[in-house]
């Protein structure tokens, strides 16, 4: 795995565009398009998003799809700079624990996994705010 203090160094050398402009359709096939929430960054912000994912996508050419990884690499972005997002998402994605999915299937996986979770543990906690009331 990259470190962070060497994100900078491994970026020039990777030159995704060819200048330091990185523009929508250069993002790596796994974001979703049409999912992208920026979280009120600014365009530098956007081109950094874009940066770290581009990078992430040549490191690891084994993610084919996985939506949240722009949202939260936005998110990152407020708190921290370039390389140490970069070293947070790397970190995340490498994890044996798989903490994103990273296909499509594991994603419609997690997304009835979680669905069924909330149908059991809602109608429970439903009854018991009705019996807590009722007392």
């Amino acid at each position: 795995m990259i470190t962070s203090a060497l994100f900078g160094v491994w970026y020039r050398n990777f030159s995704v565009a060819g200048d330091d402009e990185i523009k929508a359709n250069q993002l790596p096939s796994f974001v979703d398009r049409s999912n992208m929430i920026q979280h009120y960054l600014n365009d530098g912000g956007v081109k950094a998003v874009c940066r770290v994912l581009s990078v992430v996508a040549y490191e690891r050419p084994d993610i084919t799809y996985s939506p949240l990884l722009f949202t939260l690499t936005a998110i990152l972005l407020h708190y921290l700079d370039e390389a140490a997002c970069y070293t947070c998402i790397s970190s995340l994605v490498a994890s044996k624990h798989r903490y994103f999915a990273q296909t499509v299937i594991s994603y419609e996986a997690q997304t009835l996994t979680l669905s069924e979770l909330a149908l059991i543990h809602t109608v429970c906690m439903f009854s018991c705010i009705v019996k807590l009331v009722k007392m």
